[in-house]
């Protein structure tokens, strides 16, 4: 929650450019810091095709319920914001509904 206010009073007190010069900055650094990471060894690895890994992570998904929850909560938040408040991207016919 501090990071947007912190954010904003940056940009009011030194400007644009110069923050995203920082962002860019960071980025970079963030980006050589985790070259030199080694992927280590996966447990549980699901051989196969795509879609028999997406069905493994369905099942996984389906299998904790807490994930589940978590996801449905966040769907709904999301849609549901979205149709409240009038967005036309989600509408089934955006373009009928503006012409009206």
């Amino acid at each position: 929650m501090l990071g947007p206010a912190a954010g904003g009073f940056l940009i009011v007190r030194l400007g644009f450019p110069f923050i995203y010069a920082l962002d860019a900055c960071c980025a970079v650094t963030f980006f050589l810091l985790v070259l030199p990471i080694k992927s280590g060894a996966q447990g549980g690895r699901v051989e196969g095709g795509a879609w028999e890994k997406l069905a493994a992570g369905i099942r996984f998904v389906l299998s904790k319920k807490v994930i589940l929850a978590t996801i449905t909560l966040d769907l709904f938040a999301v849609l549901g914001e979205r149709l409240w408040r009038g967005h036309d991207c989600l509408r089934p016919f955006p373009l009928v509904l503006a012409r009206s």
